[in-house]
């Protein structure tokens, strides 16, 4: 009956089928895509979701992965099914296809203000892939945001360890480390960050660079230097964190590895 133009009544005679048998998950395959030829989102959906469930039930996750992804081309802002759809790439080892809808249905919750679980897939989309540095990235600035450097660095320590000269994952740290109130690493991170910059010519990022330094430690005498030979004014840089004698009562501690954090990542 569908080859022939006839999709109506092809969709009774396969409803006539699922009398018989409703798990029929090809059949429910089918009643999805004919009910999409005729714009018939919500009965297409019903029965996509249908021949998801019982395909994964008898064990057919192929079939199963084609039929979740039709879901999500029609409701790409589902994000139950999206995530059912990398777990299912995950299976077949597709890891790309995986981090791709993973990184669709962060964007779709930053933009909802659900940072919780936004943060959630993505930290497990940088478990799967830990090259996704833009994900390592806002992962690691969600946790800054919050006041969570030490679960921040944990985070990129994983970028750094992949790229240790990507120049967001060093900015990040160098935050990260100022935040938790290291001046010494804070500092050795920016200086590193400096070097890349020198090194590839680029004048005003290596000064903005000397005065985030000056910023965390007014007396380092090479970032004094390196001001100085920049051509910059010698105006005084209050300090971006407490001093070592602990006079600021805002001082954070050292970081230390948030254990409940790792959990959760290593249970995604």
């Amino acid at each position: 009956y569908a080859e022939q133009g006839f999709p109506m009544k092809a969709i009774a005679a396969l409803r006539q089928v699922l009398l018989f048998d409703d798990h029929a998950a090809q059949i429910h395959l089918e009643l999805g895509q004919l009910h999409h030829q005729r714009g018939q989102e919500a009965e297409c959906l019903r029965h996509f979701g249908h021949a998801a469930a019982f395909f994964q039930q008898a064990g057919d996750e192929g079939k199963a992965l084609v039929a979740l992804k039709k879901m999500v081309e029609l409701r790409p802002d589902d994000v139950q099914n999206r995530v059912q759809l990398a777990k299912l790439f995950v299976a077949h080892g597709k890891i790309e296809q995986a981090v791709v809808q993973l990184r669709g249905t962060v964007r779709y919750l930053e933009r909802n203000n659900d940072v919780a679980q936004a943060r959630q897939l993505a930290s497990w989309a940088v478990e799967l892939a830990p090259g996704a540095l833009d994900l390592c990235c806002w992962v690691a600035q969600s946790f800054l945001n919050d006041a969570e450097p030490q679960n921040a660095l944990w985070v990129l320590q994983r970028g750094f360890a992949v790229d240790p000269f990507h120049l967001g994952v060093l900015d990040l740290m160098a935050k990260a480390w100022t935040m938790a109130g290291s001046v010494d690493n804070a500092v050795t991170t920016l200086k590193e960050m400096l070097r890349l910059h020198q090194q590839a010519n680029r004048s005003d990022d290596a000064l903005a660079v000397v005065l985030q330094i000056l910023r965390v430690n007014p007396d380092d005498e090479e970032a004094l230097a390196k001001r100085k030979e920049l051509g910059a004014p010698a105006t005084s840089v209050a300090p971006a964190i407490a001093s070592q004698d602990g006079s600021s009562s805002d001082a954070l501690q050292a970081p230390v590895v948030d254990q409940a954090t790792q959990q959760r990542v290593a249970a995604l």
